[in-house]
């Protein structure tokens, strides 16, 4: 009788101290939803190119939500507007020309703000997360007028003078 009290005592002590755990993570989880901010300055080169300050870059599947990647670079991402095209990188660089992007769409979530790049010629998308709202802003003009943008891109886009 005596060792199966201690045997539920000792069960439920666990099930108490699991239970315990999973609410102060989730608590951690919750709390740690903080803005990051702007990544940087845009970096404006010689030939008119614009590197783009990025934390981290995403690849997904057309079809899936944007907030699933398949691959993802937060070591050293890259995203530059040129004025012929966008080069990026997630696992290796790659450039897209302004035609071949179907649209692009400002996705937000807690403490992360992506653009979502979406390809004619390609099953695979393109995020890139820029950090906050006003960074988008300031990204979004930078794409020519032909590239679609979404409901939220449109209403973050503002004039900005190009360097």
């Amino acid at each position: 009788m005596t060792s199966q009290f201690v045997t539920s005592t000792l069960v439920m002590l666990v099930q108490i101290a699991v239970l315990g755990g999973v609410f102060l993570l989730a608590r951690r989880f919750m709390r740690s939803k903080r803005r990051l901010g702007s990544a940087g300055p845009i970096v404006v080169g010689r030939d008119g190119s614009a590197t783009i300050p990025v934390f981290a870059t995403f690849t997904g599947l057309k079809g899936l939500s944007p907030w699933i990647a398949i691959a993802s670079n937060n070591l050293n991402p890259l995203l530059r507007f040129g004025p012929l095209g966008m080069e990026f990188k997630v696992i290796r660089k790659r450039a897209v020309e302004y035609a071949n992007i179907a649209s692009v769409e400002v996705r937000t979530g807690p403490g992360t703000v992506n653009l979502c790049f979406v390809f004619n010629d390609s099953p695979f998308t393109f995020s890139a997360n820029v950090g906050d709202e006003a960074s988008a802003g300031e990204i979004l003009p930078r794409l020519p007028q032909s590239v679609s943008r979404g409901p939220l891109a449109k209403r973050l886009e503002r004039p900005v003078v190009l360097n």
